[in-house]
């Protein structure tokens, strides 16, 4: 079941989305302090732009009304000292008490104040020009949300307040003079709108990136925690904490590579407990796991201080690499093996040569670089260690001869075991991505195709909705400033509703088409240019002075398609750009009309410039969103794999994939609590392959684990068809839960098992019983019960009925009769697994 989040965390947040541009306080409180430097930078950068603007733009007013030079100069310089002082105040105030909200404030005042300087300008200087000219209070709103990306309160709080501003203080005295204002005032509040919503896509935006790169690092922290967990699980020995034997294997052939390039030997040690079966029956598994513990404990101690590598070869049998020791130095660390081991003072109580837990040790040594194979070392410490158990056990013993040329025995490569969590290439290059930012807006081919293919349908909604909202807007507009181009209004409401027709019919012929979508933002784009274009041609007709102030709102056309249509920078860029060329269609007659016209020409440059600024941001936002979320995505599906492969490696057995020992120990409970609810027998069956380390010896260790997963097939399948529960007990010895089934079932499920091994033929070579591996079975039932002692009591009796297989000469079932045998009531296995 998926954990529920804790109300105001980030993963609440996440999931339940942001209804508004805030979070839960201490979320906030974060968010505030990891942004307030970028905030600052921005802020005080879009301030000085905002200074040099401020200078030009009295250029013009100076130029359009030479009379009233002295105020705008006053004006001027008292808003650059104004801007300049908050500056120097946003610079003086100490890291530790940086806040948003003081550059917030100081930039709100700014814009405000140039607001209502031109407010005030206008008030004081009754010509109709300054009323046209008024119409740059849109680049102060447009500069605060789009230009310095205030945060949206504060834009919504400056625009309102000049918005307001202007209409109730600019009010003009003269017809003319009202009309202007009424259509600067349409076109404000257009403007206002179309820069709130761009404000407010900015914060979320960036918000909503915020919150997702720290779900990103949050799970990248799990998944590297994961992934180590899972790399020493996928190296280690999960009983003892020695390497396992493939890693032992993957680091013998790194040494054996260096030892060659340096001319050096590389000696091996190979160990093996001393009667650990009798050691097993006499104290039981548990204790038999914390002798081989004690056992590892020493051997790593001594691994340690010689610079070599301890590993656990399987079952008693350990190994250890010793680079560039001689074979003399190898057999030193042989002996004080022995002596650590018989100092821990383990009792022993089934040993022939003495009290204690002992240890035998064969020692070899090979040389790399003259032709030394690391399977001819591995059998030649074999060798050594098995003369070492001839010699009488309890000791060390070299082998004779160095391992220097072995012919043409050749080694396996060896295996490198993968460790699932590891990052994916796509996800490494999404995160390369991501840090080094996409300029240009476009991703590698392969990103940029799953991007796109992400938006497809959204896009081609969102672009329908926003041709017939925006041709609808248009409509209005032209329709309720037709006063401002009265000699050519016929004209004009034909071309709006000419362009309505065109452009609602492509959008309805274009819905139904299967388009790419660079071709279907094409189209949009084409049609954004054909609307401005053909506005501007049918407006540069009129003769009347207003005209050239409606001019102004033409801005408004590639801000609709970059706002609200959110088209792709590199589109929008294609309609801002014609409206501004297609403004030389326009021919003022007469100094003041030029004026007036380079006065809105400035006016639509400044607002198309930020709103180029506002498609980049959009789109930059927009793609870093989807690049955080595919991320995040891609991040929670590795780190729920390698969960999996945790698990999997907590209660599988990495050889075979059956149960470990562990999980089996844990079936065996529970399976003996289901049982005795409703009074019914557990069978056990306990195997061993018959002489696996002659069937080593001989074949190598490789082909063992190959001849194990063989027979761990061979018993899973037999489980799948007795509804039994399979496990690896360690080595070559198998377990298998049989729920509901009495002795003589037991003992035939036994009987199966032996005969399917026997079917599978696999060559031996070495059996004292069979030319193909046979393996032995110890079978076992008792009626369970709530008992814990009569878990032991049965995983006993199976033990001692294997022994019995044994001892009567292998390949068969050996059964042993144990207390309440007989089920209580005759009810089918499957009760046990309900």
């Amino acid at each position: 079941m998926k954990s529920q989040a804790a109300p105001g965390s980030l993963e609440d947040v996440i999931e339940h989305g942001q209804s508004r541009l805030g979070f839960p306080p201490a979320l906030e409180a974060e968010f505030q302090a990891d942004t307030v430097a970028g905030r600052r930078r921005l802020l005080i950068i879009c301030g000085m732009i905002g200074t040099l603007g401020v200078w030009f733009a009295s250029d013009i007013v100076i130029r359009m009304f030479p009379d009233t030079i002295g105020l705008t100069l006053d004006t001027r310089n008292a808003l650059i000292a104004l801007a300049g002082l908050s500056q120097c105040v946003s610079l003086a105030i100490p890291r530790r008490h940086w806040k948003s909200q003081y550059f917030e404030f100081n930039t709100t005042v700014n814009t405000m104040v140039v607001g209502a300087a031109v407010i005030g300008g206008t008030t004081f200087n009754n010509g109709d020009a300054m009323f046209t000219h008024s119409a740059v209070i849109i680049g102060v709103v447009m500069y605060a949300g789009i230009a310095a990306r205030q945060r949206y309160r504060w834009t919504f709080t400056s625009s309102m307040l000049t918005f307001i501003g202007y209409c109730t203080f600019v009010q003009g005295e003269t017809p003319l003079q009202q009309l202007i204002v009424r259509s600067n005032v349409t076109m404000l509040a257009l403007g206002l709108v179309l820069t709130l919503i761009a404000s407010h896509g900015f914060e979320f935006r960036e918000r909503r990136a915020w919150l997702l790169r720290k779900q990103s690092a949050k799970i990248q922290a799990s998944l590297a925690q994961a992934s180590e967990q899972l790399r020493e699980l996928s190296v280690r020995d999960p009983l003892t904490g020695l390497y396992n034997r493939r890693h032992f294997e993957a680091e013998m052939a790194k040494a054996f590579k260096l030892a060659a390039q340096a001319a050096q030997p590389v000696s091996m040690l190979m160990l093996d407990v001393d009667f650990f079966k009798r050691y097993n029956d006499s104290h039981g598994h548990p204790a038999g796991d914390a002798c081989l513990k004690q056992v590892a404990c020493v051997l790593n101690e001594l691994a340690d201080t010689h610079g070599g590598l301890a590993g656990r070869l399987g079952g008693e049998e350990f190994g250890l690499i010793l680079p560039e020791k001689a074979l003399q130095d190898a057999l030193a660390v042989g002996k004080a093996l022995c002596g650590g081991v018989r100092g821990r003072a383990i009792e022993h109580g089934a040993s022939s040569i003495g009290p204690h837990v002992t240890v035998s040790v064969g020692a070899a040594v090979a040389w790399p670089g003259r032709g030394a194979t690391r399977h001819a070392l591995v059998q030649a410490a074999d060798q050594a260690l098995y003369q070492a158990k001839h010699d009488g056990r309890d000791r060390a013993v070299a082998h004779a001869e160095p391992v220097i040329d072995a012919g043409a025995v050749q080694d396996e490569v060896a295996e490198t075991a993968m460790v699932p969590g590891e990052a994916s290439t796509e996800l490494a290059q999404m995160g390369q991505l991501l840090a080094r930012g996409f300029r240009s807006l476009f991703f590698p081919r392969d990103i940029e195709a799953a991007y796109q293919a992400h938006h497809q349908e959204e896009r081609k909604r969102h672009l329908i909705t926003a041709a017939v909202a925006g041709m609808l807007t248009f409509n209005v507009y032209v329709f309720a400033n037709r006063g401002m181009f009265a000699d050519v209004a016929t004209e004009m409401l034909h071309t709006v509703v000419g362009l309505t027709v065109i452009m609602l019919a492509a959008v309805g012929a274009t819905a139904f088409m299967p388009l790419k979508a660079w071709l279907r933002e094409s189209f949009y784009a084409l049609g954004t240019t054909v609307v401005a274009i053909a506005t501007i041609k049918t407006l540069s007709m009129s003769h009347e002075f207003t005209t050239l102030g409606f001019a102004v709102a033409l801005f408004l056309i590639p801000m609709f398609a970059c706002v609200v249509a959110r088209q792709p920078f590199w589109f929008a860029l294609v309609p801002t750009v014609a409206t501004i060329a297609s403004l030389s269609m326009f021919n003022p007659v007469g100094p003041m009309a030029a004026l007036i016209m380079e006065d809105t020409a400035l006016i639509i440059i400044n607002a198309s410039v930020y709103t180029l600024i506002a498609a980049y941001a959009l789109e930059n936002g927009a793609r870093k969103e989807w690049l955080l979320n595919e991320i995040s995505r891609r991040q929670r599906q590795e780190l729920e794999t390698t969960m999996q492969h945790l698990h999997q490696l907590s209660v599988l057995d990495p050889l075979t994939g059956l149960s470990n020992r562990r999980q089996f120990e844990e079936d065996f409970s529970r399976t003996w609590s289901e049982c005795g609810l409703v009074g019914q027998p557990v069978g056990l069956l306990i195997m061993d392959v018959d002489f696996f380390k002659n069937f080593n010896d001989r074949h190598g260790h490789p082909a063992g684990d190959r001849c194990l997963r063989q027979i761990a097939t061979v018993l899973s399948d037999v489980a799948r068809q007795e509804l039994g529960l399979a496990a690896r007990l360690g080595g070559e010895e198998f377990g298998l839960l049989l729920p509901g089934r009495d002795q003589a079932q037991a003992a035939l499920v036994g009987q199966a098992l032996c005969e399917a091994v026997r079917q599978a033929r696999i060559a031996h070579g070495a059996s004292g019983v069979s030319p193909f591996v046979t393996i032995s079975v110890g079978s076992a039932s008792m009626v369970a019960g709530q008992c814990d002692g009569a878990i032991g009591e049965l995983l006993g009796a199976a033990d001692a009925a294997l022994y019995q297989a044994k001892a009567s000469g292998r390949d068969r079932v050996g059964s042993v009769e144990t207390a309440s045998a007989e089920p209580v009531a005759s009810l089918p296995a499957r009760a046990c697994l309900i």
